[in-house]
């Protein structure tokens, strides 16, 4: 039985063209085929889920649903209540509407948990795009993928290549994304685009992969003595990111990363990094009275670095008076492009030592014995 448009009410002719019913849904009038179907965001008949009229409802069950059926879950505008944890797998996506109006909020289902994470180790190339998740502080990691064995899926590339576009994730009591695993270099070549982390525990997005790209990406306020980026994993390339109001901005344990503009802004320490090249990052208001904005830990290290605006606003784990713009425990860097650096440091033994920027010895070099800068 089903309901007969045009016809008095209930009738025997079947008039419905449901894929799988689920409560909530939302139907259309299809003139090609001349029955009612679900509302689906393009011409593949996979159907929206639309937000239960019950906010008490667990709108995990029906994403993993949508996943484990279509290989996508498209999820229309609205609050959802995330209690329980959602897993992907290869291939598939999860879609929602943009930040701020795809909205899982995570609820105590999720105390200790993450809000995703992948099915299997092996899981890959799959997408995650425009939804907003709210920890609740309750999930541990908003997005949490952990690779064990190199991907099984077939496709052009051996590496995992999961893209993450148009994401935020905040109030989480660890990390916003984790992205690593026992397997050699993670989940490689993953791709993160446009996202907002902000007010996780720990870092913004800690990152234990290799060859990874990041782009346009904005952490803010993560927590304790952690910060916004945790690169651990060669060649990564950040563009145009942004860390503020962190205890530390981007701290690069990984080795030839490469970051390409940005800002990091009103953090304690903007920089930690070794072998690391630096390119156009302007650092604003930086530093403590103990430590200089940007400490460089190995030899090797390129930086190419905007230091400006040196009052801290109230509050804010930014500069005092008395730091140093740059603070070396290493013996070779190369500089260039300091613009309004008052001063330098070299520590040893924790005491520092600071120097004039930019005023080179008469052979263009600056020597703070044992160490060189070449600017």
């Amino acid at each position: 039985m089903s309901y007969d448009p045009g016809a008095s009410g209930i009738s025997g002719a079947p008039d419905v063209a449901f894929g799988t019913k689920t409560d909530g849904q939302v139907i259309t009038y299809d003139q090609a085929l001349d029955k009612w179907r679900n509302l689906s965001p393009s011409a593949s008949g996979v159907p929206w889920l639309v937000q239960p009229s019950s906010s008490t409802v667990d709108a995990g069950p029906l994403i993993q649903a949508a996943l484990d059926t279509y290989g996508v879950a498209w999820i229309a505008a609205g609050t959802w209540r995330l209690n329980s944890t959602v897993t992907i797998d290869d291939g598939q996506s999860i879609i929602g509407q943009g930040q701020g109006t795809t909205i899982l909020k995570c609820y105590t289902g999720l105390t200790g948990l993450n809000g995703i994470e992948l099915a299997s180790g092996t899981s890959s190339h799959f997408t995650i795009q425009g939804i907003e998740i709210h920890g609740g502080g309750y999930a541990t990691n908003g997005l949490y993928f952990y690779a064990t064995s190199a991907p099984t899926a077939p496709d052009i590339s051996p590496d995992f290549v999961p893209v993450m576009r148009d994401v935020s994730v905040h109030d989480c009591t660890s990390n916003g994304i984790f992205v690593g695993g026992s397997y050699s270099g993670g989940l490689r070549e993953s791709r993160f685009i446009n996202l907002l982390l902000k007010h996780n525990g720990s870092w913004g997005l800690y990152l234990q992969s290799s060859d990874c790209f990041l782009s346009d990406i904005t952490c803010h306020g993560n927590g304790g003595s952690a910060g916004g980026f945790y690169i651990n994993g060669g060649n990564a390339k950040l563009s145009n990111c942004k860390a503020y109001y962190e205890e530390v901005g981007i701290q690069g344990v990984s080795t030839r990363m490469t970051v390409m503009g940005g800002e990091i802004q009103d953090c304690a320490r903007a920089i930690t990094t070794s072998t690391d090249t630096y390119l156009n990052l302007t650092v604003d208001s930086c530093g403590t009275t103990t430590q200089g904005a940007v400490l460089i830990g190995g030899n090797g290290c390129t930086v190419n670095l905007h230091f400006v605006g040196r009052t801290k606003p109230s509050g804010a784990p930014g500069y005092s008076v008395g730091s140093a713009c740059l603070e070396m425990s290493t013996n070779t860097i190369t500089m260039s492009g300091f613009v309004n650096t008052n001063m330098l440091g070299r520590t040893n033994d924790y005491s520092a030592l600071y120097y004039g920027a930019n005023r080179p010895d008469s052979d263009s070099v600056m020597t703070y014995a044992p160490s060189t800068v070449t600017p």
